[in-house]
């Protein structure tokens, strides 16, 4: 008997047995009959493969890859308590590959990968990911570093950051991808009431989640240093108290020693605030109004340790321009086509932009309340992730702890 006379629910066994994906693509071009029967196979096998070879294939691993599940990883967790309480303790217990071993391991599998994914995911990394790092790069990385006259006014930014460019641009990706959905639903409902949405399919993630998600997927020595109180320390938010868990584990317990933790959450503040970041925002913001007269809502400081607080709530000019930028930032891989050198990429967003700032334009106060965590410093109620990065940082910034 040939292989290819097996019934198919044997043949669909098959890449259960196998090393990885190139074995997978091996197997599936062999004939016509193979080909068939093995593209009905399970996207969770799929993913056992895809994470066999991601640091040959999907690198930078697991960044990349956890990329790729993070809106389905998102998505089961809203489901309920339970799925959400699983989501934060991965991140607590192993950061960012925390996130890939609960989709590998968990009993209820809740994300997996397709072959049509696959493709994709390797499209945009050679697209628009590749400009997108450059650009990174040339905001806290070695380009950036390279500048002639650094330290003697060659940036407006200078420095000292610890930052890995590729990473730091998955963790602005993972942050959309997981969260981006509940910034989405917000508006969809007009900036309503929290417990109104839960009235309704859609279940947000809590604020508490989101900080978790940077404190331990996005480690760095700042967290570290403010953060890694005892347990109910007098005066300390709970909400900002590290564990000696995931990437700060003890060296002899598989952690390195926070000294050496490199500036993941500065790194991604310093992007979002930097000079040669926000212009090209600002661009595509300007060709979706298309003389229309409507522009940007104000003008945002540049200064990173502005925290849109109390002046947020005053100035409705202020938190609406936060708010729409932030909605921009939010939309995981599909917000790098916004930086696109080729302006027919960034016009398939124009139409999308103006219809948020017109919604938010209605909005008569700021339904994203400000939250207060460990200190002076607050973020939002919803997802807002140079609140978020900021918060989690507080106590290292001084005058905010």
């Amino acid at each position: 008997m040939l292989l290819v006379d097996l019934p198919e629910e044997l043949l669909l066994q098959l890449p259960a047995y196998l090393h990885g994906l190139e074995d997978f693509a091996s197997l599936s071009s062999t004939c016509k009959s193979l080909r068939r029967a093995l593209q009905g196979t399970s996207r969770h096998t799929i993913l056992d493969l895809a994470a066999t070879e991601a640091r040959i294939f999907f690198r930078p691993s697991p960044h990349l890859l956890v990329a790729a599940i993070a809106r389905e990883l998102g998505d089961w967790a809203r489901r309920n308590d339970e799925n959400e309480a699983a989501l934060v303790e991965s991140c607590q217990q192993k950061g960012i590959d925390g996130l890939l071993d609960l989709a590998l391991t968990h009993p209820a599998r809740p994300a997996g990968l397709s072959m049509s994914q696959i493709h994709r995911l390797h499209k945009i990394r050679y697209s628009t990911m590749y400009h997108a790092t450059d650009l990174v790069d040339k905001c806290v990385g070695e380009q950036w570093y390279e500048q002639e006259g650094f330290w003697d006014g060659g940036v407006d930014d200078a420095y000292t950051i610890s930052a890995d460019p590729p990473h730091t641009l998955l963790h602005l990706i993972i942050y959309g991808e997981l969260f981006g959905p509940d910034l989405e639903a917000f508006l969809k409902l007009g900036g309503g009431e929290k417990d109104r949405i839960h009235d309704t399919p859609h279940r947000p993630l809590n604020l508490q989640t989101r900080l978790e998600f940077i404190k331990y997927c996005l480690p760095d020595f700042a967290t570290f240093q403010d953060g890694s109180f005892a347990p109910e320390t007098p005066g300390v938010d709970p909400r900002r108290q590290v564990a000696a868990t995931g990437p700060y584990a003890p060296p002899d317990k598989g952690g390195v020693p926070p000294a050496e933790l490199k500036n993941t959450n500065l790194a991604l503040i310093w992007v979002i605030k930097s000079s040669r970041w926000r212009p090209l925002w600002k661009r595509i913001r300007q060709e979706a109004d298309n003389g229309t007269s409507c522009g940007d809502f104000a003008e945002l400081s540049d200064d990173w340790l502005h925290d849109g607080g109390p002046e947020q709530q005053k100035n409705g000019d202020l938190w609406r321009q936060h708010l729409w930028e932030n909605m921009m930032l939010l939309q995981g891989f599909r917000s790098l086509e916004m930086l696109s050198d080729d302006a027919e990429v960034r016009e398939r967003w124009h139409d999308t932009i103006l219809r948020w700032r017109n919604q938010i334009a209605t909005f008569a106060d700021n339904p994203n309340r400000p939250v207060k965590v460990g200190g002076t410093l607050t973020t939002q109620e919803w997802p807002f992730l140079l609140g978020d990065l900021r918060v989690c940082i507080s106590g290292y910034i001084g005058g905010s702890q």
